[in-house]
């Protein structure tokens, strides 16, 4: 994982055959010129490598170290992931603020049930999923197949209902923005506004925390589904009254599409660059907290 870091640097191509940007040549990579790159208390090596390129490829490893979390399969988590502990721990024994800082394992992908394989001809490629159920709907229908250590199961009519969910949001966002006009305004004091604030407050409460903790299933579940059923609770009991409220509506648009953007970045900037004028929702959420963007 350390090499990763400055790979692009010194590697053309994904197979190392070409030079990187730093034009460097493997003989040139000695013991100490790593140990310089890895340890800021090394001094500098005698190398013909400049020490403006020594110091790139430093920089760029202590920007992305430590690792914020690793992603792997349930499978490699008592040989791999255990010795790529140890090995961290190994190497930077006098500086533990390098460790790894989490690891997330999961587990296998099954296909409507079934474990996927070539003679049941039931693989489906990213590329094929994302011409099939769009980028969004692909992902959608990952982040619904489960968390943690369970075999996740991609659902295929759950991931075209997925999409038919998706679809009639933006839809009916496009026709709510552009109603705008006719909506309440004024005070939000009748009980379903109350209410309907709550039901907001607490998905976006609920779904941070889920994303935090890398649940993504249960994220859709609070800050999609769910989120989805309050919005319609609140269009019934609203319409037996003075109807829905302007500001608590706008309110919903942008809390349901930042919700939504780690998981359907496309789906949320355009609805909310295109009918709230507020674009870049998805690239908002980098080092941002969900819960305070909601508030801004």
């Amino acid at each position: 994982m350390a090499y990763y870091t400055v790979a692009h640097l010194l590697q053309g191509n994904i197979y190392g055959s070409k030079p990187g940007n730093l034009n460097i040549k493997p003989e040139e990579l000695s013991h100490e010129v790593w140990d310089y790159v890895f340890f800021k208390d090394k001094a500098l090596p005698s190398t013909t490598i400049s020490k403006e390129k020594l110091d790139t490829m430093r920089n760029e490893f202590q920007y992305w170290y430590p690792i914020d979390i690793r992603s792997s399969g349930k499978d490699l988590v008592q040989n791999h992931l255990t010795y790529w502990l140890y090995n961290h721990t190994a190497v930077w024994d006098k500086e533990p603020d390098k460790w790894p800082k989490s690891v997330r394992a999961n587990g296998h992908l099954l296909m409507d049930g079934e474990k996927m394989s070539k003679s049941l001809g039931n693989i489906i490629s990213l590329s094929e999923g994302v011409k099939l159920y769009s980028a969004d709907g692909m992902r959608l229908a990952l982040a619904d197949a489960g968390d943690v250590l369970e075999d996740a199961n991609f659902n295929t009519p759950q991931a075209n209902a997925g999409i038919l969910r998706l679809h009639t949001l933006i839809e009916w966002i496009k026709e709510t923005v552009d109603d705008f006009p006719n909506l309440r305004s004024g005070p939000t004091d009748q009980f379903y506004d109350k209410v309907f604030a709550n039901d907001i407050n607490v998905a976006v409460s609920q779904t941070d925390k889920h994303y935090s903790n890398t649940m993504f299933r249960e994220a859709m579940i609070v800050g999609f589904y769910e989120f989805l059923l309050a919005r319609d609770r609140y269009r019934e009991l609203s319409a037996a009254g003075k109807g829905m409220h302007r500001d608590l509506i706008r309110q919903y648009i942008k809390a349901q599409m930042i919700l939504l953007a780690p998981v359907c970045p496309h789906v949320a900037d355009i609805s909310g660059g295109k009918f709230l004028k507020n674009p870049g929702l998805s690239s908002m959420l980098v080092g941002q907290s969900i819960l305070l963007l909601t508030i801004l």
